[in-house]
Order: C-alpha cells, then structure tokens, then sequence
C-alpha cells in the first residue's frame, strides 16, 4: 500500500496519485471497489452502497472495435459483442481531418465510437450485464470541457447517472463499476461528438 486516505461521506474528491500506483481501492460504509488504473484520470462516478458494484474478481471483457470493419466507417451493427447499439458509428482514428478527438481517444487498434451528430446513444441488452468502465473523449478542441451525462438502467430503473468533463487531448477512463444493468445512455450537454473506446463489461 503507497498511500491510504479517508473520504469524507458525501464529499467530492479528487487527488494525484503515485507514479507507481497501479491499483485504486475504496471500501467502507457498504462499498467495496478496486480498479485497476490506466495511463489516464479515471473518474469513479458517485459511490453508494446503494449502486451494486462488481465483486473485485470478476472476470472482465474488454470490447474493442476494430473487428467492426476493414474499412474507415460504419455504423456499428446490431449483436455487436453481444449488445444493441443505437446512434454510434465505428471509425478510423485518422478518417477525419484535424480530428484530435479521434487520435487521442483511440487507446487500443486503430477505430473508436462516436456518438453521430452528437446525439444521445445507447447499448443495451436484455440480459443484465455489468458495465465495468469505458474510455470516453471529446471528439473535437473545439469541445474541450463538454460535459458528458451517462445515465445507466436496470430494466426501467435508472440506478446511476454520473456528469464527467471531456477532453479532446486525453481520455477520461470513466469507470462506475455497476454489477448490473441493462441499457446504458451517453449523451453531451451541448451535443458535441463524444469517442468511446475500450468498453470493459462483465457478463
């Protein structure tokens, strides 16, 4: 253990972390989360015991989406790893010109999502499935601090809605770690594209 810190209940926090941190835990009043740190500022959403979270070793799948064409776009087809997908294109990261959104928010292959023409998108299935954490980006400079609204249902009840700032010159690993939910709602405050990469899920 680097370093241990008490969180005031109900409190906003955010601090730097060692260089040599690899792994974040929080536990206490009925929460139990870890995860696993990136290159990236990770945004944990609200913790509340009343959120179920993902048991710490649960098996994680990590969806990608280069296998979803050959070519430089296409709107990513339904059953896609399993999921529906409404209003989200796949995309080469250089297709777009001056598009540092696209190159910087791609962190694995070379294609992301995108939310299309800024509007609200979904994935969803009627199986639960947890929804672990996911890579999400400002597509353009323009948007630098566009704020994101990520809303996650069980069936017809929203159990978690968390508002996180975006960046088109870094990724914001985005990770509520929830055990279960059906259908999940990315949307911008100002209807600015958002990149999705690295969608981890638990099944």
């Amino acid at each position: 253990v680097l370093e241990t810190r008490t969180l005031a209940p109900g409190a906003v926090f955010s601090f730097d972390l060692a260089e040599e941190a690899d792994t974040v835990s929080i536990s206490g009043e009925g929460l139990e989360r870890r995860l696993t740190l990136s290159p990236y500022s990770a945004d944990l959403g609200l913790l509340s015991a009343q959120r179920a979270g993902i048991v710490t070793d649960a098996a994680l799948e990590t969806i990608g989406f280069d296998d979803v064409t050959s070519r430089t776009f296409r709107k990513i087809p339904a059953g896609h790893a399993g999921l529906a997908w409404r209003n989200l294109n796949a995309m080469a990261r250089d297709y777009t010109k001056d598009s540092q959104g696209y190159v910087n928010g791609n962190v694995s292959g070379d294609h992301v999502l995108y939310t299309s023409s800024g509007l609200p998108a979904e994935f969803s299935c009627e199986r639960p499935f947890g929804f672990h954490s996911v890579m999400l980006s400002a597509a353009w400079l323009a948007s630098e601090g566009e704020v994101a609204l990520i809303e996650s249902w069980l069936g017809e009840q929203l159990i978690a809605s968390d508002q996180i700032t975006l960046s088109a010159l870094t990724p914001l690993h985005y990770a509520p770690m929830l055990k279960a939910v059906t259908r999940v709602r990315l949307s911008t405050k100002h209807y600015w594209q958002m990149v999705v990469d690295d969608l981890v899920l638990t099944r």
